[in-house]
């Protein structure tokens, strides 16, 4: 740094607030690095306060000792310089000054080396080589190797520290100060540390080999080993590796706890497979979900926010056929030869666009299958009646599109053999009043000589009725037990003194007075209306009937005032709470006696929100539709907050739009676009009124329909980019892997001016070059938060 004489320390005095007249050091200069611009952040100098400074910033080329110094003023403590060139080294700083006193103008004052160092002494020492010899292009290729330069941003601290002042210039001036302008500042560019994941198939156990990703992985570690390297790169790359192999080895980076000075992750796969998952040297099948997963944001901490980029090429493969058949076909044999057959749906449909023809062949001694019945079940599930015992039945399940019938995927099949079922003694319940219940069972005439008791006992514990039963000539035996009540539930059973004969089954009297037909006819947040219908019998002079409520906040149940007997039994019970599970039960009255009460109804009120809610689904977007929710104040003003949420990550809020039309169908409705396909999210519905919110707010399950196409190539988590195509095939000829080929060039040739997104744009500008087939266009899927800069 120059140092001043003492003559012009006697200039610069500092005044009364402590700012020195000319230039002075801001202090904490700090950088921000770009591929193109840096940003400059500092401190005011020391005994100055804010507002009360101007600053001149000035920067130049450090190579180039002929070139303009530019330079710009402001009054903040920040500037960004732009327009800078990649791959260049600056001198930069950062000079304070009082405002309205002009600081010295470029040339007016002469620079010392100390502040303004020789470049050349700096600068590279190489012998003058005579130009187009093989050692000039080889440090040619050296320099370009050497000197590429990507986006970071790396902060670096510049706080020079202040030079000691000449004795002299002390000895003549106590007073003087040392000058403080500040040095040149030369910020070093970092490139952003990567972690790359190649893998590369092209041998395999029974599938053709790809002899032309032979080139490919040469290629790519090429790109990463020399054209693109970087200090500190982690470079993993699998040759025909195996499924467990691969997954092991993926787990143990993102197991590490050292990647958090990484910039990013890339991933590289070419081999034989699919929009679904790719093949492995063990002719196994990963899918992307499970490589998507393993670097998810819950999974791998240091990448969080971090973009995951999977470059896929592939030769294209049959389908999995395991997510095209129905699965866990299960049957369950019941009573009178019959069977109920059960599935699941396929793993590649949803259940609503698809039926299922199922058909049940028999096959005989000589394993000859007849076809005996087909039939059509809209349901995963249906019945098989008057089915022959000791037969070999073969059942096939086969999904069918729901709209045309047609088939889809593959059948799932099973054979089961009816056994027969020797009946069972048991008994019976012949009658039954309000009062008494007869029984009716078989004698068997080895025991006919014995003694035989019935023992009646309430369900739900009591005394025990113990009756001598009069056995009468014949099998059959009848008989009537009394003095019961009405509407109960007993066990029954028949003893040989006191060992069972026929054990206890479950038998119940009938009830007297007992409204029919208890339902719940409407349900809204703060209302449940209920009806019923009269009791069958005896039902003239009943005088009204008792509807009784209770839910878990109430110990006793609520009566209401008493119904008198209409034409139309109906109720509205009122000041009901939103959310929350009540039992309704209702009595009848005749000459001031209660009679038995209905079974119980259940019920939620729903949560307060939205009425009418209508939900339609495409396979990138979702569309909700509602009326208005129902508020104990009709006059209150309301608004609506809907929201999207994938396993607890935010997707998006929804713009809630209100119809123009005069009397719509829906008065609201809320559009959620470029989603995942295939994809079940979380709809979040907040209901305010006058400012306040609902508590709790309305959540349900909404899903996407299925892109076969696109739904095992989406990551479902934010920073990623999956670029896919399938362009590898086995004969090794014409453009064949042009698609990974292509991503090689444009990220080795435009990476240091391009970011992500324009590499991968430039890459499908070659696809009316290179492609053969207009159906191997790429797919490209991006959930970047920002952009990135490889």
């Amino acid at each position: 740094m120059m140092k001043r004489t003492a003559d012009r320390s006697k200039r610069n005095r500092r005044k009364p607030d402590g700012i020195v007249d000319g230039f002075v050091q801001p202090t904490t200069i700090k950088a921000f690095l770009r591929a193109k611009e840096i940003k400059l952040t500092w401190q005011p100098p020391l005994h100055t306060k804010r507002g009360k400074m101007m600053y001149r910033i000035e920067w130049r080329e450090k190579l180039k000792p002929a070139a303009e110094t530019k330079k710009a003023e402001t009054k903040v403590h920040i500037f960004t310089i732009k327009k800078l060139k990649p791959n260049t080294e600056y001198d930069v700083r950062v000079l304070a000054f009082v405002p309205g006193t002009l600081p010295p103008e470029p040339g007016e004052e002469k620079v010392s080396e100390a502040v303004l160092p020789d470049i050349e002494e700096h600068g590279p020492h190489l012998p003058k080589i005579p130009e187009g010899s093989i050692i000039a292009q080889a440090g040619t290729e050296y320099a370009l190797m050497t000197s590429k330069i990507k986006e970071a941003e790396t902060i670096i601290e510049m706080n020079p520290p202040l030079e000691e002042l000449d004795e002299q210039a002390l000895m003549e001036d106590r007073n003087a100060e040392p000058d403080t302008t500040p040095p040149i500042l030369t910020p070093k560019r970092r490139e952003p540390k990567k972690v790359v994941f190649i893998i590369i198939n092209d041998l395999f156990k029974k599938s053709k080999p790809l002899p032309v990703l032979k080139k490919t992985f040469a290629n790519l570690m090429r790109l990463f080993e020399r054209d693109m390297i970087v200090k500190d790169d982690l470079i993993l790359k699998i040759h025909n590796g195996g499924k467990n192999f691969i997954l092991n080895e993926l787990h143990k980076i993102t197991s590490r706890k050292d990647f958090f000075s990484y910039s990013m992750f890339m991933c590289f796969i070419a081999t034989h497979g699919n929009q679904e998952g790719f093949n492995t040297s063990d002719e196994s099948t990963i899918s992307y979900h499970e490589l998507f997963r393993l670097v998810s944001q819950k999974e791998w901490k240091d990448f969080t926010d971090k973009p995951k980029i999977f470059f896929i090429d592939t030769c294209r493969t049959k389908m999995d056929k395991r997510g095209l058949y129905p699965k866990d076909l299960q049957i369950e044999e019941l009573p009178s030869h019959e069977l109920a057959v059960s599935w699941s749906p396929p793993e590649l449909f949803d259940h609503y666009e698809l039926n299922y023809i199922v058909n049940v062949y028999e096959i005989d001694q000589n394993k000859i299958c007849v076809k005996r019945r087909e039939l059509l079940s809209l349901t995963p599930s249906c019945l098989l009646r008057d089915l022959n015992s000791k037969t070999i039945y073969k059942i096939s399940v086969w999904p069918v599109l729901a709209k045309t019938q047609k088939k889809k995927g593959w059948p799932n099949h099973t054979k089961y053999m009816i056994q027969d079922i020797a009946e069972r003694n048991q008994i019976q319940m012949v009658a039954s009043s309000t009062s008494s219940i007869t029984i009716s069972w078989w004698l068997n005439e080895e025991v006919a000589d014995e003694s035989f008791t019935a023992k009646c006992r309430k369900k739900g514990g009591g005394d025990e009725i113990s009756e001598e039963l009069e056995i009468v000539s014949g099998k059959q035996q009848t008989h009537m037990i009394g003095y019961l009540d009405s509407n109960t539930t007993y066990l029954v059973g028949i003893y040989i003194g006191s060992n069972v004969y026929l054990p206890e089954v479950e038998l119940k009297t009938k009830a007297k007075l007992q409204p029919e037909n208890l339902k719940v006819v409407d349900v809204q947040s703060f209302e449940i209306t209920v009806s019923w219908d009269p009791p069958s019998q005896d039902y003239y002079g009943i005088s009204h009937y008792l509807v009784e409520f209770r839910s878990k906040y109430l110990i006793d149940f609520v009566q209401v005032s008493s119904v008198p007997t209409l034409k139309h039994y109906k109720y509205i019970l009122t000041g009901m709470e939103p959310d929350v599970i009540y039992k309704i039960r209702v009595f009848a009255e005749k000459n001031k006696g209660k009679g038995d009460p209905t079974n119980f109804v259940k019920c939620r009120t729903p949560k307060v929100g939205p009425t009418d809610l209508e939900i339609k689904s495409e396979t990138t977007s979702i569309t909700i539709f509602w009326n208005d929710a129902t508020l104990p104040d009709e006059d209150a003003k309301i608004a609506y907050k809907l929201s999207l949420r994938y396993e607890g990550i935010h997707i998006a809020n929804g713009a809630v739009v209100k119809s123009k039309e005069e009397d719509p169908e829906h008065k609201y409705s809320c559009h959620f676009s470029n989603l995942w396909t295939g994809t079940m999210f979380k709809l979040t519905i907040l209901t305010i009124s006058n400012d306040q919110i609902w508590d709790p707010p309305i959540e349900m399950e909404v899903k996407t329909k299925k892109d076969m196409n696109r739904s095992g190539l989406e990551p479902r988590d934010n920073n990623f980019v999956v670029a896919y195509n399938d362009s590898v095939t086995t004969t090794g000829k014409g453009t064949n892997g042009w698609f990974m080929s292509s991503i090689i060039k444009n990220l080795r040739n435009k990476y240091l001016q391009h970011d992500l997104e324009d590499i991968l744009g430039f890459v499908l500008e070659d696809v009316p070059k290179r492609q053969q087939k207009k159906e191997r266009s790429p797919i490209i899927i991006s959930t970047l938060n920002s952009k990135v800069s490889i």
